[in-house]
């Protein structure tokens, strides 16, 4: 689409007022269109102008030139030359007058009273024969005499015959603008407006281009078309400042030709300390600096008093500001600039990166200390070029290393992968033989790739005679270790990582023990990592980003994430808008995980189609497979069967001959969770002992406990009830039972599934009476619904309504149809009559209002709710709303009667 189209298409309520003006909507005769340079009056008058041009009207179109903006009379004759056929037909006086106009020596100078009432007359003459519109663009060019003529003919126009309308820059006085005509602004695009226009250019930026764009024009159309085709056409880093084209810099740089050194240096110390722009909503700057004695700034509209501050007219002006300053000069007012700032490190930081230019250690230590606290706030393209420049103003050879490495290693964290392996070249260790080398291609080959097995070997080879790395380098090639053996499931592979990782434990912080101990097999080691985990708390605020993640991961292990979700979401948003994709894939997977086992399955959807689309932005298939897999467990559970093997499918052939032992793991739940949607016990059964036998829990095989409860479900279901005893049995001489509570729970159901008829309600009303049931809402319902099961076949069928009731209410909160319809299948078999949605009574609670519910039945606040279930308080006060009607209560005193209620009704569901 052409430039122009784009104009319009955003500009049609603009086109339509001009449109009216000109068709006699208004009784003034004149218009002044104003606006700043390039936001689109040259483009709206000429569509008017060709709207305009039909049989009964004639346009006049005048234009004013800069060159000509001293030439007397030149604007005027424009208007003037077209309509000289009737100049012969006016008096003598004003035939001479505008012969003046026409380049004729005239025998005294016109006054410009005497000039308007000639082009006046002249008008009227012409407008006889045909109406006219007189439009003229770039009006603020026009010589002065010819714009105190036209504004004064202006307002002296009545009727319809003759229509003037003047284009002009807001910025450039002149008497035609300021000539006492009605206006029309000609405002910058709304944001949305500019999001279209962007849409519209079909220019496919990044991300992080395409809002610097937005953010740097400021709405106006030719900004957004020159910036992103310079976007396009160069290399521009996140943090970088986008060059502006030279027809930009000509537009809204033109003013500062005609200021003094003395101030032009003013303006630059203000555009590089961030001084605030005009007519921008935005935040208010952070800046220190004042600028002095720039009365001619404002005098040439360059700067503009916005609530009693000065501001640059337009971003656009700041960065002309920047752009016409030589290097030293900036170098210079960078260096005065760091001054300002000794109490803010990275800001100072920053301006003294630009201003030093030989090797400094106090520089280096100030940027590399900046470069830490960056990347704890989230802003690792900051980070990667305060280290950058750290390594090239230090003049000590391994120190310069560590930097460019350490660079290297927070680009991977952004997914920056082509510029960690310039960075290593940069440090002289891009050869694969370094251990920074290492690091980057194993990093790559794990997230990219998914090579487990080569990265597990290699990395375990290097860090068997690890007596030569550094403590940080150790420590990020050990955390990566653990990472591909946690992806590899690989026990073989795990016990080898175990064994290397103790060996080397006196060297390593407490952190990387935790991650050892919570992702290696939290079922034997959870006991202990749970208090070392809760001692990290109030630390996380000190924590990198990658460890905050890493921490929350294994506090996901041993279910404690609760404690650790109120800060993902945030860091997953946070990390994406710095930049720090690696990251947010993450702990957007860990999010996941969790909605997905808190029954926020909606929640789950949506954080798993977020990352998958970030996935494809980057390239990185190992997240994008694991999302893929979380897809298929919950449309496995919802009942969608054909979606779920669809998914599974995927992750399959893409996992089997790599050997990410975690993904076939979650294509084999997948397959255990169909059958059982599907009512095909020995089916579930066989894909269950495919993973591990009866009575068998090998060390580090996650997905043999994760499938505990799966599989004595599915012996008790096909009679093996041997087979299932000996599984429980295992479990217990392992002491599950006391082991983090999702596998303590599975180990109590499991039990109280397979023991007799005498033993077993108690054992379900002890499992059912742990404290974090509830927290796995499909797990609680499918123990209640083997519960119900059981009591029904022992004919306590007042008991079994009850427990099976809840079953169904809990199972059709989730929208998980099968089990849904096998509950209330057995409520009928209990004596209920089942109804649905329509059901008299308490309409039925979804999943998390329900907990909801629960929460605030405990006297827990909105905000605490919100923080424990990783909501905002605003979405819990809508659930609140929404369930009060439905439980019949009209505050919180109620909830805790309404609830038990529930569980006592009448035998409805």
């Amino acid at each position: 689409m052409d430039l122009g189209g784009c104009r319009l298409i955003e500009r049609v309520d603009e086109l339509a007022a001009l449109e009216s003006f000109v068709n006699g909507g208004t009784a003034d005769g004149c218009l002044a269109l104003r606006g700043d340079s390039g936001v689109g009056k040259s483009m709206l008058v000429q569509a008017l102008s060709e709207r305009a041009a039909v049989p009964g009207r004639r346009v006049l179109r005048c234009s004013g030139v800069e060159a000509e903006a001293t030439f007397v009379l030149a604007g005027l004759s424009q208007l003037v030359y077209p309509l000289r056929e009737f100049i012969a037909q006016l008096g003598a006086d004003d035939q001479r007058t505008l012969a003046a106009v026409l380049g004729a020596v005239p025998d005294r100078v016109p006054t410009v009273t005497a000039l308007t009432f000639a082009l006046l007359n002249l008008l009227a003459l012409a407008s006889e024969v045909t109406p006219l519109l007189v439009v003229i663009d770039d009006a603020h060019w026009f010589d002065d005499v010819s714009a105190r003529v036209i504004a004064m003919a202006g307002r002296r126009l009545d009727g319809a015959a003759v229509r003037f309308l003047a284009a002009c820059r807001d910025e450039v006085p002149n008497a035609l603008a300021d000539g006492g005509w009605p206006q029309m602004v000609l405002a910058p695009l709304g944001p949305e407006q500019a999001e279209r226009f962007l849409d519209q250019l079909a220019v496919d930026l990044p991300h992080y281009a395409r809002v610097g764009v937005l953010e740097q024009a400021a709405g106006n159309p030719l900004a957004l078309a020159e910036l992103s085709r310079c976007a396009l056409e160069n290399t521009w880093a996140p943090d970088a400042r986008l060059p502006l084209t030279q027809r930009l810099v000509a537009i809204f740089g033109d003013r500062l030709k005609k200021l003094d050194e003395s101030v032009k240096a003013q303006l630059l110390r203000g555009a590089l300390d961030g001084a605030a722009t005009g007519g921008v909503a935005s935040a208010p700057p952070r800046t220190r600096y004042v600028m002095q004695g720039v009365d001619a700034a404002i005098e040439h509209g360059v700067l503009v008093v916005d609530r009693g501050e000065l501001v640059f007219r337009h971003p656009l002006v700041r960065a002309a500001v920047i752009q016409t300053s030589t290097a030293g000069q900036r170098r210079h007012a960078y260096a005065q600039l760091a001054d300002l700032y000794p109490d803010d490190v990275v800001r100072r930081a920053a301006y003294l990166a630009h201003a030093t230019v030989d090797p400094d250690p106090a520089v280096v230590n100030t940027l590399a200390a900046a470069a830490e606290l960056t990347i704890r706030r989230g802003d690792a393209c900051q980070a990667i070029e305060l280290l950058r420049r750290a390594g090239e103003l230090s003049d000590r050879p391994r120190r310069r290393e560590q930097l460019l490495a350490s660079a290297a290693f927070v680009a991977l964290q952004a997914a920056k992968l082509d510029e960690a392996e310039r960075l290593l070249a940069d440090a002289g260790l891009g050869g694969g033989a370094s251990a920074s080398a290492l690091l980057i291609s194993s990093f790559i080959s794990l997230y990219r790739y998914g090579d487990v097995t080569a990265t597990h070997r290699r990395l375990v080879e290097r860090l068997q005679s690890a007596d030569d790395l550094d403590g940080e380098t150790l420590t990020r090639m050990v955390n990566l270790l653990l990472a591909v053996s946690m992806f590899a499931a690989d026990p073989a592979l795990w016990q080898i990582t175990d064994g290397l990782v103790g060996s080397l434990a006196d060297r390593l912080g407490e952190l990387s023990v935790i991650y050892r101990d919570a992702w290696a097999d939290a079922a034997r080691r959870g006991r202990t990592v749970t208090q070392r985990l809760k001692e990290q708390l109030d630390r996380l605020a000190e924590l990198e980003p990658w460890d905050v993640m890493r921490v929350a991961l294994a506090g996901y292990y041993v279910d404690l994430i609760d404690d650790f979700r109120s800060v993902l979401v945030p860091l997953a948003d946070r990390e994406i808008e710095g930049g720090a994709a690696t990251i947010a894939l993450a702990t957007l997977a860990l999010v996941t995980a969790y909605q997905l086992a808190s029954g926020q399955w909606a929640e789950a959807v949506d954080t798993s189609q977020r990352g998958v689309a970030l996935c494809s932005q980057h390239h990185y298939e190992l997240f994008g497979y694991q999302l893929r897999g979380y897809l298929g467990v919950i449309s496995a559970c919802r009942g969608d069967v054909v979606r779920a093997r669809e998914l599974a499918a995927q992750v399959r052939v893409w996992a089997e001959p790599r050997r990410v032992g975690f993904l076939t793991g979650a294509v084999a739940q997948i397959a255990i969770l169909c059958s059982f949607a599907e009512g095909d016990y020995e089916s579930a059964y066989l894909q269950a002992t495919a993973i591990t036998a009866p009575g068998e829990f090998p060390p580090f095989a996650l997905h043999a406990t994760r499938t505990l409860f799966d599989l004595v479900e599915a012996a008790v279901h096909t009679d093996r009830l041997n087979e299932a005893r000996r599984h429980v049995r295992a479990a217990k001489r392992l002491q599950f039972a006391d082991a983090p509570p999702r596998l303590a729970i599975a180990t109590g159901a499991a039990e109280a599934l397979c023991a007799s008829d005498e033993r077993a309600p108690a054992l379900f009303e002890k499992v059912l009476g742990h404290p974090a049931v509830a927290s796995f809402p499909f797990e609680h319902a499918r123990i209640r619904l083997a519960y119900g099961m059981r009591l029904r076949r022992l004919r306590r069928y007042r008991n079994a309504r009850v427990v099976l009731r809840a079953a169904a209410e809990i199972f059709a909160g989730l929208g998980a149809e099968p089990w849904t319809q096998r509950a209330r299948n057995e409520l009928r078999a209990a004596g209920t009559a089942v109804r649905h949605s329509a059901a008299v009574g308490p309409a039925p609670l979804t999943a998390q209002e329900r907990l909801v519910a629960e929460l605030a039945a405990k006297g827990l606040s909105n905000k605490e709710i919100a923080a424990r279930l990783c909501l905002s308080p605003r979405t819990v006060g809508a659930h609140l709303y929404r369930l009060f009607p439905k439980l019949g209560v009209t505050n919180r005193a109620g909830l805790h009667d309404a609830l038990d209620a529930i569980h006592a009704a009448p035998d409805q569901i």
